[in-house]
This record gives structure tokens, sequence and C-alpha cells, in this order.
């Protein structure tokens, strides 16, 4: 227990007057808990920013990766005809389509409906009943009945599933109970015969009634199928083995080949089924179908286009099934041919012909619908996709614009982070990265402000001419992705060394200066170049984009743009183009399609001067943006340290208030000792007077 301090000696009142002392010593504190609760709102805030930080650098990578600048879409006059999906190396324009006609399948389906029996289910017809109205009550129908019926010992199953009975019951409802339930079994009511009719699932299942009450049964004139499981059904003759079927029992053992493929036939195991099964499950390419409302089997080709080729029926089953047409080839072997009907089309006055509805002409998927009629006509509209680069590119800005909008609150005079010239710094170099032009680009798209994004004056904020942008992006949408996403280079010529004649690979030991889409390729007085129609760079990536179908080989030899045999074979894929020069659009290694002379000097360079006479090309935006938040959002950066500064001093003064409340315990303890030492002095001064005049007096 503390020292309690009285002051009736000196009459004063020394616990207050220690209170007061040690309130006195506890007034740092005060100020610095006010100072962790200032730290402790500045770290909130700086979370806050480290979030929005990331945002913007999550924004500039998509925007990096982005393949989104160049996409293409298509809009098409008449749906119901046509319908088109366009790659990004499809040129923009219109195109028209006319005479179409869709791929069909060859197909043959028996002459005449098969003389088959039909199968049957199992089936329990009641004798006839005294039910007049399917929808009468049990209660109304049954007179001699109901009185000694207990409608809840009726107990009535069927497959062994219970079906609840109620006087309330009408004979419909009844049925409709055992259709909901999973007893397998069909229920119909016969109104003209006044009969109940149950049928199994097919044939070969079987139906079991019972109940309880055998009255309700009789009733119903179910009485004599009571307990019995009633088996009747009788399987269709598609599904009899052919030597049991009263039609294909002269079937022999033997085999048939459609489009090449051999199925046996073996009366003995085989039923019409099961060499539908065989057929549907082959490399035949041939679905065959046996409907029995027709009564007539089909073979239909699978692939549209292609003919189909039945023949060799040593078996005679085909000429059962009535599908064989009697023509024969050589060594008088049957046969018959189905012929299928390509796809074909007009585009632009060129005819096309392919054995499928979906076609692909450099890029341009087109799928085939309906065919047209005389003269009727679609267009193709082939346009940049604005929208996907546009909405990765708002995303950025927003993103910008959300580390913008704290920043400059909290920074404002009275602001919580005013004078923080960390957060202040960043702020003005986000906004150089962001604004400042990129060099390499065409001087009309290299800044921000000249493709509709503006900065607003008051707020500092960006805002986007959305019409402006996406005129932008519709014009040049490789300069827009430019300008956010070119990887920075000096422009430096790449030395790939002198032609032998032979050599027609080479491996860049350096980077290359600039995109594939800014370079030039030089050998001797020839270059290459993406845009260089005599002498072109192809992309590896898109180098199966310029090889075509044979059929489409014969028309470009015929038109003169196909003139030597090395030319043919790149137009198949089977060699480079002889004039051109393939990059690797991942490792930069290039391919000549013919190897450079001997002696000739090989190099790239960069297509890219700007305005300005600097050589080279800047990072865009995005690049640059990435770069710079790089040190700020990596582990252990620059606003992981932040934070952690506001830990370690929030922990500092957390220390120096718990030592300094110590220090005061212990002062307070001091405090308290001496007023009590001079309270006991006072009081023995007091009683040394009070016995020195006790002495006095008794002289």
């Amino acid at each position: 227990m503390g020292i309690q301090l009285t002051g009736l000696a000196s009459g004063m009142d020394t616990n207050s007057m220690v209170k007061k002392l040690v309130e006195v010593e506890k007034k740092p504190i005060e100020t610095k808990k006010k100072e962790i609760s200032k730290l402790e709102e500045q770290k909130k805030e700086w979370a806050d920013i480290e979030k929005k930080i990331n945002a913007v650098k999550i924004a500039a990578q998509t925007l990096n990766t982005s393949s989104k600048f160049n996409n293409k879409e298509t809009s098409v006059s008449d749906e119901t005809l046509v319908s088109a999906e366009a790659a990004t190396n499809v040129k923009n324009g219109v195109y028209v389509i006319e005479d179409i006609h869709l791929a069909k399948p060859a197909q043959v389906s028996s002459r005449e409906g098969l003389p088959l029996k039909e199968g049957r289910n199992s089936t329990i017809i009641s004798s006839r009943t005294g039910i007049k109205n399917p929808n009468d009550k049990f209660l109304d129908v049954f007179f001699s009945f109901i009185n000694k019926t207990d409608y809840s010992n009726i107990g009535f199953k069927i497959n062994g599933v219970d079906i609840n009975v109620t006087p309330e019951d009408t004979v419909g409802l009844f049925l409709n109970k055992i259709n909901q339930s999973n007893a397998g079994v069909k229920a119909m009511y016969d109104s003209k015969r006044r009969r109940i009719i149950f049928e199994s699932k097919d044939e070969t299942s079987a139906i079991k009634i019972e109940a309880k009450d055998r009255g309700f049964l009789r009733e119903l004139g179910l009485d004599q199928y009571n307990g019995k499981e009633i088996k009747n059904g009788v399987k269709p003759e598609s599904f009899k083995l052919l030597k049991d079927s009263d039609y294909f029992n002269d079937v022999k053992n033997g085999y048939f080949t459609i489009n090449g493929y051999t199925f046996n036939v073996d009366p003995t195991r085989d039923s019409l089924k099961s060499i539908i099964s065989k057929v549907n499950n082959s490399g035949a390419n041939v679905k065959a179908v046996y409907d029995e409302g027709s009564k007539k089997i089909s073979f239909i080709s699978t692939i549209p286009g292609e003919d189909m080729i039945i023949e060799n029926d040593n078996s005679g089953l085909l000429k059962k099934l009535k599908v064989m047409q009697q023509t024969k080839s050589g060594r008088d072997k049957v046969r018959s041919l189905f012929k299928g009907q390509k796809a074909s089309f007009k585009m632009d006055g060129v005819t096309y012909e392919r054995n499928s509805n979906s076609i692909e002409l450099e890029g341009l998927k087109i799928n085939l619908k309906n065919e047209t009629k005389d003269g009727e006509k679609v267009t193709i509209k082939v346009d940049y996709n604005t929208d996907a680069a546009l909405e990765e590119i708002a995303n950025l800005l927003y993103s910008y614009n959300q580390v913008v909008d704290i920043i400059e609150e909290k920074t404002k005079k009275d602001g919580i982070l005013q004078g923080d010239t960390t957060a202040t710094s960043l702020l003005v170099n986000l906004r150089n990265k962001m604004t400042a032009s990129v060099n390499g680009i065409e001087d009309k798209y290299n800044q921000l402000a000249l493709i509709g994004v503006e900065t607003d004056a008051k707020s500092g904020k960006l805002t986007i001419n959305e019409s402006k942008l996406r005129q932008a992006i519709a014009e040049k949408p490789l300069e827009i992705k430019k300008l956010f996403t070119q990887k920075a280079n000096d422009a430096k010529p790449v030395d790939l060394g002198i032609g032998n004649g032979s050599k027609t690979v080479f491996d860049p030991t350096e980077p290359l200066p600039g995109e594939i889409e800014d370079i030039r390729v030089v050998v001797g007085d020839k270059s290459y170049s993406l845009d260089n129609q005599k002498n072109p760079i192809i992309k590896k990536s898109e180098l199966y984009k310029y090889t075509v179908s044979r059929l489409d080989l014969i028309k470009y030899i015929i038109n003169g743009d196909v003139k030597t045999k090395d030319e043919a074979l790149a137009k198949l894929g089977k060699k480079l183009p002889p004039n051109a020069v393939i990059i690797d659009d991942v490792t930069g290694k290039i391919e000549f399609g013919t190897p450079p002379k001997k002696g000739e000097k090989i190099y790239v360079e960069s297509k890219k001067v700007s305005t300005t006479k600097k050589i080279g090309t800047d990072e865009g935006i995005s690049r640059r943006m990435e770069a710079f938040l790089a040190p700020y959002t990596r582990y252990g950066g620059t606003l992981k340290n932040r934070l952690k500064y506001y830990d370690e001093r929030i922990d500092t003064i957390n220390d120096w208030i718990d030592e300094t409340n110590e220090r005061i315990t212990r002062k307070e303890d001091v405090y308290k000792a001496q007023f009590g030492s001079m309270e006991g002095a006072l009081q023995n001064s007091k009683s040394l007077s009070s016995w020195l005049n006790g002495q006095i007096a008794g002289l």
C-alpha cells in the first residue's frame, strides 16, 4: 500500500499537492499520445496511398501486355445469312458476299419403309370400370365400397413405390400421382372403354401392383393383377438378333464397307441396333439413324461436302436396308456413291468452295447460315474494336486519378500529410511520367493531350474526351499502343555479320533497335520491313497467315501472283517466302527466305527519327509508370519502408511513455516520502513545544 499523507500537522492538503506535481510530470506523455494518434492517421493514409499506387502499377502492367489495341470487330448486314469474326491481320473495309450455297452432307435413306415389327412395353389393362369421368372423386364413384374402406390403410404400391390414396382423390389425380412418382410406369385412363392402363418405361421392364385392401383394386378392375409381376413387353425387331428377325433372317455372315471402313456382320451376334452403333463409333465419318416412325434407316456423312461411298455388301444387309444403288466398279464390285454438296459463295467477285460452312480466309472467319436468293447480297464490315483498348486506357487513368485525388487532398493546408515531401514528390513524378511526350511515335499521337486526355486545371486529374480518344485508336491503333507500351532503345544498328551465300539464319547478340513494326533489315542495297510488300518482314507467329489451300494456290498461279516453284511451296507453307525475312517475335532470331550473298553486310536499324532529331525511342507511358513505381511497390520498397517507419516511430514513443510512467511513479513515491518527513518533523516540533510549556508551568 502506498504512503498516505494526512497533512494534520501542517494543516496542508499534501495529497492534492503531490497529485498536482505528478500531473505536471505527465504532461509530456499526453503530447506524445497525440503524436501517436497523428502518426496512426498518417500511416492509415499511406496504406491507402500504397493500395492506390499498386492499382496504378497493375493497370500499367495490364496495358504493357495487352493485345487489344488492334482487335477487330465485324458487323454483318444480315446475320440470318452470315456471321463473321476478324483476326487482327484482316484489313479494315467492307466485304460483299453473294451466291451462298451451304455445304450439305452426303446421305441416303431406305427407299421405302422396312417391314420391321414394332416393340411393345409391358402393359396392364384393367377390366371395364364404373368410372365415367376421370375427374370424379373416389368418394362419389365407389358407393358400395366407401362405407367399408379405410383409405389410410389401402396400401397401394406400384413397382414397390407407395402411392397415397384419399377419398377426395379423383381417378385422374390418382393416375397423376403414379406418373409423378419414380415407379417407372406411365398411367392412363381410356374414357371410351372405361379402362385404366399401366405401361412400363421400356419393353424389358416389369409392372407389379399390390394393395392391402383388394377391394380398392376390385373397384378399379385390377384385382386379378394384385401381387403379380407382369412382364409382357416385346422387343422391337430392330433390337433382335438378325437371325431371330423375320425380315433379316436371310442376312449372311459377311461385311460391308463405308468410306473405306469395313464392318463385319454376324447374324448370330448382331442386331440392326448393334450395326448402327458400330457405324456411329467408327472413323468412317458417317452417322447411321433408324427412324421408328418411317421405318427407314439413313446414313449421313458427318463432314458436309464430302462424298460417301458404300460398297462390298457381301452379307446382303445393305440390300435388305434398301440403301444400295446397283452400280458396279472394278471387278464387278457393287458400290454406291452419294455426293455431298460443298459450301460455296462469292466474295468481292471471287468464288470460294469449302467442305464446311465455317470458312476462314486470311483471318476472316465466315459462318454461312442460310442460302441467298438470286441477287441477294450480304455485307461484312471490318473495323478496329476500340472498346477493349479504350477500357484498358481508362482503367490506368482512373487508377492514376485515384492517387492524384488522395495525395492532393491529404497534402493541402490542414491536411494530415501537409509538408510530406515524399507524397508531393511522388505525385509530381507521376504527373511527369503520365503527361510527358514519348519519342519514337508519330508527332500527332506522342502525348496524352494530343489524343483526347487532358489535365483538369482545378483538380489536377486527367479527363477523357472519349470520341477523340476512340478516333485516335481507330486511326492508328499501333501508334496508340506504342504511346503506352513502347520499349526504350538507343536505336543503334545491330550488326548481324556478313553473308556467305548459304547461311539463312542469324541470331542477334543484342536487342533489336525497336519493335518489329519500327525496324528494317538491310542486306547490301536491299532492305526489308513490315510494310514493304516487295521485301516484307513477317512475324513468325503470323507466318501461317501467308499460307493457302491447294485450290486457292491454283487461283494465285492463274492470276500471275505466283510465278515460281519456290513461291508455290511458300504459299503451301512448305518453304519460306523467297523474298521475305522471318523474325521470331519471341527470341528475335532472323531467317531469310533467300540466303544473303557472299560478302553482303547485314544489319538491323530503326526506322524512327523524331522531328526533334532525337534518335531512338522512349519508354511508353505505362512502361515508364511501371518502371517508376517498381521501387515504391516492391517488397522492402519505399512504401513498405514508409509504413515501417510509422510502426517503428509509434513503438519508440510507446516505449518512452512506459519508461516515463515508471519514472513518474518513482518520483511520486519520493514526493510522498518528503511530505511525510515534513509532517513528522512538524508533529515532533509541536510535541516538544508542549513538553517545554509543561515544564515551565511546573516551575
